[in-house]
């Protein structure tokens, strides 16, 4: 490698650059693959990759610029707020039964992913970080590092929960014969955040809304369970 490349991978403006070109690749290549399970995201994370396996540029270069990406997560998921204000009336008429289905969602994956963890032989540090599976990203990396966990392993059990939102569950909803936005809404960002909420929106602006109020509820919901419910999963 030539120093003026050298240097340039130092920069941050390479990670940033990697990241948005790998992304527009991954989203042309997922259209034209039209899989559920290969969204741009996951399509992206292997170009990536394998450009940097190829290259050997190392992860620790490419992160300079890939801190940035991580510092606009919390704006990119405040956007959100957006559709929620287009449909506030609706959000208010039927706050109860999303505020019921966010808290038994917040527990329903953090019992999945104890469940999961110890199912599969996992040290305790390693179930920790799959419990806060189902928030988006920046609350789920910070609740990790709090309870414990692995913050880069709670990062990809985040994203496989995404991916599989994103893939599935639209064909879910219709399985099971969700009719109302609501449910469609809670299904798609309780589940699976802001993934699922790119999908809901795709379903139409009601689930959309819905969808983006449900990763804010829990993300605070699972933020203040966890906790509580910790000591409950240590005992068993």
């Amino acid at each position: 490698m030539s120093p003026l490349l050298e240097n340039f991978v130092q920069l941050p403006i390479f990670g940033i650059l990697l990241t948005l070109l790998g992304f527009l690749l991954g989203e042309k290549i997922a259209k034209k693959i039209n899989n559920p399970a290969l969204t741009g995201l996951v399509v992206a994370v292997i170009l990536i990759v394998a450009f940097l396996k190829i290259t050997g540029i190392s992860i620790e270069a490419y992160q300079i610029g890939g801190e940035y990406v991580n510092f606009f997560l919390g704006p990119m998921t405040l956007s959100l707020a957006v559709p929620m204000y287009h449909k506030r009336h609706i959000l208010m008429e039927n706050l109860l039964p999303i505020s019921v289905g966010v808290v038994v969602s917040s527990l329903t994956a953090i019992g999945s992913g104890y469940l999961l963890g110890r199912l599969m032989g996992l040290d305790w540090s390693l179930i920790l970080s799959m419990l806060p599976k189902n928030v988006t990203t920046g609350i789920a990396v910070e609740t990790s590092a709090a309870i414990g966990g692995i913050p880069s392993l709670t990062v990809a059990a985040v994203t496989v929960a995404g991916v599989f939102g994103y893939g599935f569950v639209e064909s879910y909803a219709k399985i099971a014969r969700f009719r109302s936005p609501i449910a469609k809404g809670l299904a798609s960002g309780a589940a699976s955040h802001a993934m699922g909420t790119k999908r809901a929106l795709e379903m139409g602006e009601d689930v959309g809304a819905v969808s983006s109020l449900a990763i804010a509820l829990c993300g605070i919901v699972t933020s203040f369970l966890l906790p509580f419910v910790l000591p409950l999963l240590k005992a068993l």
